[in-house]
């Protein structure tokens, strides 16, 4: 495939797969879209394994393909995958740095374990190393790599994961994924049972609204950071509306992410665009 293809590739399937991240490629100079497709394009990859496989040990393999395809990458040999392919280009081109890559990939094993996390720390670690680190990467290829920017970008990164987890509760149950850690579920009187019903009650309302509370707090950081971050990341603090949006739908629905309140949205909801607009995310 040529360049162009591989790029058309990345950009449908995030069209397809990443409703959030696709708003970010839509305010991106032009020049750093197809980059930025194909770095979200990856991370789809890896983040869609869980989905993909019917045991862990099909999931590790598949990890493991990834890791060696950067592998490839780095000794100029990039495998003949689409995503691969660009991701070489992109890869060279913004000299991003692999240990981010790698990080990513390591957090992503976490998904092929059912049980919770234990820990507030452990659930933002992996936050980070997913989210946080995929917006850095994305800082970096719109040219920013300074210090604030990245505080910026992983805060924006840590929240709209928090929200994000809350609103796919009731699917990421069903895969028996992770999602809320034993610590907040204690502090919060809920037994580490209430996972497992197919439709947990009002019980798991005020850890989720613990975990809204931290995403809130986290964009309040991240609004002080980007007063001294490079203005090349503006566009994607987009996603910190996004996250700002749905930790205001969790309010208003209780806390609950069964409610019907939640359903998944038509389209870009007009205070999102607002908020980016007047930059008020």
């Amino acid at each position: 495939m040529t360049a162009s293809a591989d790029a058309r590739y990345a950009r449908d399937m995030v069209e397809r797969l990443d409703r959030d991240r696709f708003l970010l490629l839509r305010l991106v100079p032009e020049d750093r879209q197809d980059a930025l497709a194909t770095l979200f394009a990856f991370n789809l990859e890896v983040a869609r394994v869980r989905e993909t496989v019917s045991e862990t040990m099909l999931g590790e393999i598949r990890l493991q393909w990834w890791r060696d395809a950067l592998d490839g990458i780095e000794a100029g040999t990039p495998r003949h995958h689409p995503v691969v392919q660009g991701l070489a280009r992109t890869i060279a081109t913004h000299d991003l740095p692999r240990a981010l890559f790698d990080r990513l990939i390591d957090a992503r094993a976490r998904d092929l374990d059912d049980s919770p996390f234990v820990t507030v720390r452990e659930q933002e670690d992996y936050l980070d190393a997913t989210n946080g680190g995929l917006m850095v990467l994305a800082g970096r290829i719109l040219g920013a790599g300074d210090r604030a920017s990245e505080a910026t970008l992983r805060a924006i990164g840590l929240a709209h994961g928090l929200t994000g987890l809350m609103r796919a509760m009731p699917v990421l149950l069903q895969l028996r994924r992770a999602v809320l850690s034993l610590d907040a579920m204690a502090e919060a009187g809920v037994g580490p049972d209430a996972l497992q019903a197919a439709r947990p009650g009002p019980q798991l309302r005020p850890a989720v609204e613990a975990c809204v509370r931290r995403a809130e707090k986290t964009l309040a950081r991240a609004r002080s950071h980007s007063r001294r971050a490079d203005k090349s990341i503006r566009p994607l603090c987009a996603l910190g509306a996004v996250a700002r949006h749905a930790a205001g739908r969790l309010r208003r629905a209780d806390y609950d992410p069964f409610d019907p309140r939640m359903a998944p949205e038509d389209g870009i909801p007009l205070s999102v665009t607002l908020r980016i607009l007047f930059g008020r995310w």
